[in-house]
């Protein structure tokens, strides 16, 4: 697969695909969906972990839909 999604592999099911990525001997499933879409909400799953990784718990409003905690 190209740019974003670099590094993952998909299977074929029909009109569905199983798109996942190899860690190891291990095998991680992304995401399982219709082929009209699914490269969509990988691209977007892709990028949630890329945002994760890069705020620390401690940070707040840093990104898109980041509220204030409670206190």
């Amino acid at each position: 697969m190209r740019d974003e999604l670099a590094g993952m592999w998909t299977l074929r099911f029909g009109r569905l695909r199983l798109v996942y990525r190899l860690a190891g001997k291990a095998m991680e499933i992304l995401l399982i969906g219709p082929r009209a879409t699914i490269y969509e909400e990988v691209a977007r799953v892709l990028e949630r972990e890329r945002t994760s990784r890069d705020t620390s718990p401690g940070d707040v409003g840093e990104g898109p839909g980041d509220y204030p905690r409670r206190r």
